[in-house]
């Protein structure tokens, strides 16, 4: 009886009294709500702005002094002329191989494969990946997204390589994204983590007749939550060696980062819980790594290339798929940094370019791993004199004559310590 009293009181009220809204007022909450996930000021402004650092000015970067004790990875440029000359070789060599790529050959679908090809074979002498063969599919399916398997096989979905177009420096950068998986064994570390997880969900199980449920439930949640923690740290670790590779390759960093940029302004790629990071994230991650990217890494790619023979290419039996042979004679083979050469050029770059908040971290990082060395100690004591010439505070005049101490102590006969001493001493 209540509710069929509700029901006619309901139906006596007019039914412009029970419109708190109108229309126009619902297009004018959702104005603004456009302006938060605005994809096109969102996408424009990513693309626009690659690097962001109240710490570094333009002045610092042309006042650190460097007196050479540093050395990271370096080479020295080749001839431009041997360089176009060795490249105009390789074209003829590459004209063969084109002639292979033909609708007969592959399936059909409108991919360029030879373009892959070409990307591909780049990076892979450019970092001295022909150790070993790369398989490359591109398959029919609208999802945007690739990924890595064992047996060097990497595949690219039709939705992600439509949606980058004519980018190849995008597309280059998502090809080198998933070697880097394979390179840095992400895949087998990725089953070892999980064999552990349904082991140990197992035994939690197996617990539950002398423990809580709720307790063993949470302590397996905490399992999962590790795990996809470490996978997507492995996903940042394989962003940022990919884009070493691509560096290294003669692609650009600037262009490249749209394949990034895409998830982050089109979709968000939002997955809570989930074994990938926000895109928001991999693009700050994407920033950082370059404000540390070894500035001679383009030179030491083109040696690569100068003295290495255009890799071949077959079609895989699956007929959507590329395979780029190992090299007859591989002069060598990728190498990835240890964590202290990881340090030292993260210090020594960020310095270089006068990113100084940055560079005194990471020379104290450098520190912990040897603290017997003069160089993070004296190169310190740069850091903190620039900033007090800039900032004009008393607090980086004491901690650059303390740093300068204690290089002194490990070496007391060095003749830039000692110059760095006295030049402190007239401040």
């Amino acid at each position: 009886m209540k509710k069929l009293i509700i029901l006619m009181l309901t139906l006596l009220v007019p039914l412009g009294a029970c419109a708190k809204k109108t229309y126009l007022d619902i297009q004018l909450d959702e104005v603004k709500k456009s302006q938060q996930y605005n994809t096109v000021n969102k996408f424009k402004g990513n693309s626009q702005q690659l690097l962001i650092d109240t710490d570094i000015t333009n002045r610092q970067a042309g006042m650190v002094k460097d007196p050479g004790l540093i050395h990271i990875p370096t080479t020295e440029p080749i001839d431009e002329k041997k360089y176009a000359s060795k490249l105009a070789k390789d074209e003829e060599t590459y004209k063969k191989v084109k002639s292979r790529f033909s609708s007969r050959n592959f399936d059909g679908s409108g991919v360029n494969y030879y373009r892959v090809y070409r990307i591909a074979e780049r990076i892979i002498r450019a970092n001295n990946l022909d150790y070993v063969n790369w398989r490359i599919a591109i398959r029919k399916t609208p999802v945007h997204n690739a990924s890595a398997s064992e047996g060097n096989f990497i595949l690219v979905n039709t939705g992600m390589y439509d949606t980058l177009g004519d980018n190849d420096d995008a597309l280059a950068w998502i090809l080198a994204h998933e070697m880097s998986h394979l390179i840095l064994g992400h895949i087998s570390r990725s089953r070892d983590l999980r064999a552990t997880y349904e082991y140990n969900k197992q035994v939690y199980r197996g617990m539950r007749a002398s423990a809580s449920k709720d307790i063993l439930d949470v302590r397996i949640k905490i399992q999962q939550n590790n795990i996809l923690k470490e996978e997507r740290n492995m996903e940042y670790m394989a962003d940022t060696e990919g884009l070493n590779l691509i560096i290294k390759a003669g692609y650009s960093p600037e262009k490249a980062i749209e394949a990034v940029n895409l998830l982050n302004a089109l979709s968000g790629n939002y997955d809570f819980g989930g074994d990938h990071p926000h895109a928001a994230f991999r693009l700050s991650n994407f920033r950082d790594t370059l404000m540390i990217a070894n500035p001679n890494w383009v030179n030491i790619g083109r040696e690569n290339i100068y003295n290495g023979e255009v890799l071949p290419c077959k079609m895989g039996s699956d007929r959507v798929s590329v395979i780029i042979p190992k090299a007859k004679k591989a002069k060598a083979s990728y190498q990835l940094e240890t964590p202290e050469e990881r340090i030292i050029r993260m210090a020594y770059v960020t310095y270089k370019k006068g990113y100084l908040g940055s560079a005194k971290n990471y020379f104290k990082k450098w520190i912990e791993l040897d603290k017997g060395n003069y160089v993070p100690y004296l190169y310190m004591s740069y850091a903190n004199e620039v900033s007090y010439e800039v900032l004009k505070n008393s607090k980086y005049l004491r901690l650059a004559k303390k740093a300068a101490k204690k290089a002194y102590e490990y070496a007391p006969y060095s003749l830039d310590v000692q110059a760095q001493i006295k030049e402190l001493e007239k401040l």
